[in-house]
């Protein structure tokens, strides 16, 4: 028996469900050991009773999931999830490798989890990789390799001397290199088989220890690659088969029946009925809509049909409480789930059409009979105080509650303002939002072109639900680190301060492929991959601690990241928005199998004609219709209630009536494009940001069009005005050209009068003219003559100028000090004495040393030495100072020796004696001089006054030439006004035959 149980699970659970049909058939031929119910994969080992027992015996009894548990967490027990798990549980505790696979939704990575969840976590730890189509060899290695620590050289194994079960989702989704080759996959291969990989730095060998490695995949196709057997072979392959009907019936069934419990039993009849519904119309989508290249988000599973009864379980006994209500709820949630993936028309009248049916087929009822004119029922549950998920047949108050939540968000601090007309497409497309992100886990992603609404629509319903908002601002060079570095405020914001976030990201956004990867791994699993730095995760550590001691989580660094993930999950929800135009879509979709696989789809198709209308309406509110071509307004105050209703009705008919245009146009073009497209081939988009352009442009080119009618109309007024007044004129004209000829010939008269007056006045000025010039003449050889002298005399004071400025500079030099040494002496030396001496004979004093002790201690000694009157010193005293300057002892540098005070006084008497002598004969020419430049003054002074004489003279002739020339053009300007009058008034004479 157990030969058998290993051979199923080993070679026989490698195929399909015909494979395993199949199988089940040859071996049951070849043994007989089996039991005949069911197939040979229904039955394991019973050791106590040693035979086949089947696994349907070891499902709990009266399984209930616990009251308040987030839907993602229910896991209702089946055939297939205790199977499977004993199965991966037995693999994984010898250390052997397991690879899940199997169609899309049927429970490969729930399984895993499951597992996983169940281990000890005090002797394993867990690494959960979730790879794409860009994941690299290197986002492998680095994802390990955080979770490793050095034990010896070159040998790296996880912390605490755990075991590391590594689970891979999506293993054949990296995408294949040049040569055929999958590196992430490679590298994987490589470790499985040798143990090591290599140090990309170093170059050397990096060990891998105490780690064991469990996958999944889904079959190959929709960006899914064909794995090497190499790397296939090294794996215990166990291929999920798709659950059959009852399986399904139980997982669902037992959750809804369990919900319905204390609902009215008529609900609880439909509940029951509700399930095999549901299975029924999930198996007629997923034949008639297949993916195709411009569907390729067609894409269907498990997950859908779980979406459906999450929202079932949303259901109110108060309020689904007989049969209409609940299936209305179905269908709401139906469509939420199918109908807002789909793209044409041609598909949502398919589904409209099996809805129908199916409520036909096992209710006897028409879609239309629950819902008129098959209008879709809206639920929400924001507008209840109790957060009842209820319907809102009334648009009128959703819109009006909504109107009041974008007044709020508006007035919020640190928002951009956003005027949106809240039409009833919009009003759906905020509900379809918060119904998702208002559910733990809920992503959304959200399909349209640009302008239709995508972003500022998810603001207003993250508000409604009291998120934040958080969106990345991309810069020139924004790439991976920058947006790892926006990521690391979104988990602080969500994980650690664990405040709901709403994290909003465009694909315009997308600067570098690689952020789809993250936003991948961010949908699937919440992780990104070396988000932190280890200094910067113990900050992280640091602030959970309170957070993490009330959950009772241990402080190692993977219970913390765990946690620190677990909050992330919790309270961020990611809203998508993509647009459907070009291949980059398509592509991204194949590539990365959670943005459709863990977010709910909601297309934003073209807006309907009533949407169009009253975005319309909006925007030309402010528009007056009813204005007069002058540019006034109409005031209603001032007019009769006739006038005032016909005004009115006029105003609201003309603007719906530009608005229906607006509509029409935008419609017709759209249909056109289409049209374009099916017979050209060719796309035309048609967005709703046309629309708007087209509006805004009506409106600026209406205000243009208004004031270039008005400024035609201004001057056709003008035109009109001005012959009024031309007939005015012409009849004062004459009297003013009588006036004007008189004034010319007195003009005429003053003319004559100045120039005989101006005449006289020449004359006068060019005899004083001739006067001042020779007078010039001859100042002017005076002027020479005295400079000849005062350069004479200069000469030779220049002689003995620089011997006085070095003294004077000599003097400068001396301090206080240097003045009070030479007068503390009490008997003075000989040197010092002398020069004393000579200073007192040259300042007219004794020539005693006390005299000179009295001299040196005045306070302005120095500065009287320097002001000395040089340029009088008498006969008597220069041949004193001879008798002292002509001795050998009197030498600046032989009294330096002595004292440096006494040396420049040395110096100073030296030069005062030198410059007297020079003075000797250079006073008599300076007093020539001055005598000389005496008599130049004065002749100066009389040729100013004869210059101010002639100046006043030609001032006046100025004066009377300019009265001449004033009175002059007066009389010409009057001559020209004559003519001018003349001319007009011969002109204009016919306009007084005009009548108007």
């Amino acid at each position: 028996m157990l030969f058998f149980f290993s051979l199923i699970w080993s070679v026989c659970c490698t195929t399909d469900e015909d494979g395993r049909r199949k199988l089940d058939a040859y071996i049951r031929e070849k043994e007989g050991v089996f039991p005949i119910k069911d197939t040979i994969y229904e039955y394991y080992v019973d050791f106590q009773n040693f035979c086949f027992s089947s696994w349907d015996g070891l499902l709990p009894y009266g399984w209930r999931y616990e009251t308040g548990c987030p839907f993602f967490k229910i896991t209702v027990p089946t055939v297939d999830t205790v199977r499977y798990e004993f199965i991966v549980s037995a693999l994984l505790s010898y250390g052997y490798p397991v690879v899940l696979t199997g169609p899309v939704g049927t429970g490969k990575t729930s399984t895993a989890q499951s597992v996983l969840s169940k281990l000890d976590f005090d002797r394993n730890t867990v690494l959960n990789i979730n790879m794409s189509a860009q994941t690299t060899s290197q986002n492998i290695q680095d994802a390990i390799e955080s979770r490793l620590e050095k034990r010896t050289k070159g040998h790296y194994a996880p912390s605490g001397g755990k075991q590391m079960i590594t689970f891979l989702d999506d293993l054949n989704m990296p995408a294949k290199e040049t040569y055929g080759s999958q590196p992430p996959l490679e590298l994987l291969r490589q470790w499985m088989d040798y143990g090591f990989w290599y140090d990309r730095l170093k170059q050397t060998r990096k060990y891998v220890e105490n780690m064991h490695v469990l996958a999944a995949m889904g079959p190959p196709g929709g960006g899914r690659n064909v794995i090497t057997e190499r790397l296939l072979s090294r794996f215990n392959v166990i291929n999920m088969t798709f659950p059959d009907e009852s399986t399904i019936a139980r997982i669902f069934g037992t959750m809804l029946a369990q919900h319905l419990a204390d609902f009215d039993e008529s609900v609880k009849l439909v509940g029951r009925e509700i399930t095999d519904t549901t299975i029924d119309l999930y198996n007629n989508v997923i034949v008639k809509m297949l993916p195709t290249p411009t569907k390729i988000h067609y894409l269907f599973n498990l997950r859908d049909i779980s979406k459906i009864f999450q929202g079932l379980l949303r259901s109110h006994k108060d309020y689904q409480n007989d049969k209409p209500s609940i299936l209305k709820l179905w269908i709401h949630e139906s469509f939420r789930v199918f109908f807002d993936r789909l793209i044409d028309e041609s598909d949502r009248e398919w589904f409209m059409n099996q809805m129908n049916d199916q409520l036909g087929r096992h209710f006897e009822l028409t879609l239309h009979s629950l819902c008129a004119k098959k209008e879709i029922p809206i639920y929400a549950d924001f507008i209840s105080p109790w957060g009842v998920y209820e319907e809102h047949q009334d648009v009128t108050i959703l819109r009006r509650y909504l109107d009041i939540q974008m007044e709020e968000y508006n007035v919020s601090p640190g928002v951009i303002r956003m005027d949106l007309v809240l039409f009833k497409d919009a009003i759906e497309h905020i509900c379809r939002i918060v119904r998702v992100i208002s559910q733990p886990r809920g992503n959304m992603l959200l399909v349209g072109i640009g302008g239709s609404g995508r972003q500022s629509l998810s603001r207003v319903a993250a508000y409604i639900c009291e998120y934040n908002t958080f969106q990345i601002t991309v810069a020139r060079n924004y790439r991976v680190p920058e947006f790892k570095e926006d990521l690391k405020i979104l988990y602080g914001l969500s994980g650690v301060e664990a405040k709901a976030t709403s994290f909003l990201f465009n694909d315009t956004q997308i600067t570098d492929e690689s952020f789809l990867e993250i936003i991948n791994n961010m949908l699937s699993s919440g992780e990104v991959a070396n988000l932190y730095k280890p200094d910067e995760f113990e900050d992280v550590k640091g602030k959970l601690d309170t957070a993490a001691n009330k959950a009772n989580i241990l402080h190692t660094n993977e219970a913390m990241y765990e946690f620190l993930i677990s909050r992330v999950r919790a309270n961020m929800h990611i809203v998508l928005c993509m647009s459907p135009i070009g291949d980059a879509f398509r592509n991204r979709l194949r590539q990365y199998p959670a943005l459709v696989n863990c977010t709910t789809i909601d297309w934003f198709c073209e807006w309907p004609k009533e949407a169009l209308l009253e975005v319309g309406n909006k925007y030309i509110a402010d528009v007056n219709f009813v204005q007069t071509i002058t540019g006034e307004e109409v005031y209603l105050e001032l007019l009769d209630t006739v006038d005032k209703m016909t005004v009115v009705s006029t105003q609201d008919r003309l603007r719906e009536g530009v608005s229906l245009i607006f509509a029409t146009v935008h419609n017709s073009v759209a249909k056109c494009s289409r049209k374009m497209l099916m017979e050209m081939k060719r796309h035309n988009y048609v967005t709703p940001t046309n629309y708007l352009e087209l509006v805004a442009g009506y409106k600026k080119m209406l205000a243009s069009k208004r004031d270039e009618i008005a400024s035609q109309a201004n001057k056709l007024r003008n035109g009109l005005w001005k012959i009024d007044d031309c007939k005015e004129k012409v009849t004062t004209m004459s009297i003013e050209l009588e006036e004007a000829q008189v004034k010319v010939a007195e003009f005429q008269q003053q003319c004559d009068e100045y120039l005989v007056i101006i005449v006289a006045q020449r004359k006068e000025a060019d005899e004083q003219q001739k006067d001042v010039t020779k007078t010039s003449i001859k100042i002017g050889e005076e002027e020479v003559q005295c400079k000849r002298m005062a350069d004479v005399a200069q000469a030779d004071l220049d002689e003995a100028m620089p011997a006085l400025e070095e003294a004077i500079r000599a003097l400068d030099s001396l301090s206080k000090k240097d003045i009070s040494e030479m007068k503390s002496y009490g008997t003075p030396p000989q040197k010092v004495k002398m020069v004393m001496e000579a200073v007192n004979i040259l300042k007219g004093i004794d020539p005693s040393w006390e005299s000179a002790k009295r001299l040196l201690g005045e306070i302005n000694f120095l500065k009287d030495l320097k002001e000395f009157d040089r340029n009088h010193v008498s006969d008597k005293t220069m041949k004193k100072i001879a008798a002292y300057t002509m001795s050998e002892e009197f030498v600046p540098d032989k009294v330096g020796m002595v004292s440096l005070a006494a040396k420049s006084l040395c110096q100073w008497v030296i030069a005062i004696e030198k410059y007297a002598k020079v003075w000797r004969y250079v006073g008599p020419k300076q007093a020539k001089l001055d005598e000389a430049l005496a008599s130049l003054k004065e002749k100066q002074l009389m040729l100013a006054e004869a210059q101010a004489k002639l100046a006043e003279l030609n001032m006046m002739l100025q004066k009377l030439q300019k009265e001449y020339e004033e009175k002059l053009a007066q009389k010409e300007e009057l001559n020209r006004k004559v003519s001018k009058n003349k001319l007009l008034f011969f002109t204009s004479s016919p306009l007084k035959f005009i009548r108007f």
